[in-house]
């Protein structure tokens, strides 16, 4: 039986030496997606509706090297302040004509762009695509200091609202920080959980988990990495929507502008995410979560559990409202117009309740 024991130490001393190569590997060297002329002749074609007339570009600083972008026009006796967090991966430039249609239903809009993404500050200097913060609470308490900070007219409501990723900040900024200056909260297909196909939400924890243990947290999670566009053909499909006249304004904005661009999710943002999403879906967290809300989520989502939000919504949140628009995919705000109808409807009966 010496032999099974030898074999035993040989194997282990194996497997800490694979780890320990895999913790001092480094990361490939940053470079990024070259467009083609192809593909940017394509770009230049594709409707992307510009900001509205009066935008206004600002920095609101966290510390003295970290920063957030955010923009802003007013409405002439506008009826309440929307104050719009984008997606995963997503930016301010992205919106312009949601943007466009919130101001002719009389809102003054303000929209920022989270720390990692858009024009904010980004986490690593030398690989400006890979999203990483030590704790996901940092994503909403920057929003909370950023709303606290806000200039808003008075007897003026404040409408907070969030889009999937920048969904799940909205309600943890809301339910982390009580006593926050919003009115009212709203919701986009919030990524209270997230989709993890044929995995388990155990075994991507615990993948994610070693991931960290061996000192690669910063790396991209299996399968991803830097950006480069879903498809080369703008005419085709995309999971994301059905509507192919908006369908690809992400890629579209990113093969203008590299230095917005966001790669895929690394382990340390699946990582935060999952355990975020335990945290404001703790049953106490979404009973103590009063403030009048709706939820406005999709039928078909391929990256988030839609379910999920949609049960919080109507037998836990104790004043939230469900729509679920028919035939949505996951990235709402790029579907039909009837979808955006729906949406901007959704907002003026929350203000007046």
């Amino acid at each position: 039986m010496i032999w099974l024991k030898r074999l035993a130490i040989a194997f282990s001393v194996l497997i800490g030496l694979a780890a320990l190569i895999i913790a001092i590997w480094p990361l490939p060297k940053y470079q990024a997606y070259s467009v083609s002329p192809d593909y940017q002749a394509q770009a230049n074609s594709y409707p992307v509706a510009p900001l509205p007339d009066g935008w206004l570009w600002d920095k609101y600083t966290l510390s003295e090297d970290t920063f957030l972008r955010f923009g802003r026009v007013e409405t002439e006796n506008a009826k309440a302040t929307l104050l719009f967090v984008p997606g995963y991966a997503m930016s301010i430039e992205m919106y312009g004509d949601y943007f466009s249609k919130l101001q002719a239903r009389g809102y003054s809009v303000i929209s920022v762009d989270l720390r990692g993404q858009g024009g904010s500050s980004r986490h690593f200097k030398k690989q400006p695509e890979r999203m990483w913060v030590k704790d996901f609470g940092v994503y909403s308490d920057d929003l909370a200091r950023f709303i606290t900070d806000l200039d808003i007219p008075q007897n003026q409501q404040l409408l907070l609202v969030g889009d999937s990723f920048g969904g799940h900040v909205s309600f943890r900024a809301v339910g982390d920080h009580k006593d926050l200056p919003v009115d009212k909260l709203a919701l986009l297909v919030p990524a209270f959980e997230l989709n993890t196909g044929d995995m388990s939400k155990s075994t991507v924890k615990t993948i994610t988990t070693i991931a960290k243990l061996l000192g690669k947290s910063d790396a991209y999670a299996m399968g991803q990495n830097n950006w480069s566009p879903y498809t080369l053909d703008l005419s085709s499909s995309n999971p994301c929507g059905t509507h192919p006249e908006k369908l690809h304004i992400k890629d579209v904005v990113y093969a203008a502008n590299s230095n917005i661009r966001v790669g895929g999710p690394t382990n340390n943002w699946i990582d935060g995410i999952i355990k975020s999403g335990d945290h404001i879906l703790d049953d106490d967290y979404l009973k103590n979560t009063t403030l009048p809300m709706a939820i406005i989520n999709v039928d078909d989502d391929a990256y988030i559990k839609a379910k999920t939000a949609n049960m919080a919504c109507t037998d836990k949140i104790p004043n939230c409202t469900l729509v679920v628009p028919e035939k949505t995919r996951h990235c709402i705000l790029l579907e039909r117009e009837d979808v955006m109808t729906q949406i901007l409807d959704a907002f003026d009966a929350l203000l007046i309740q």
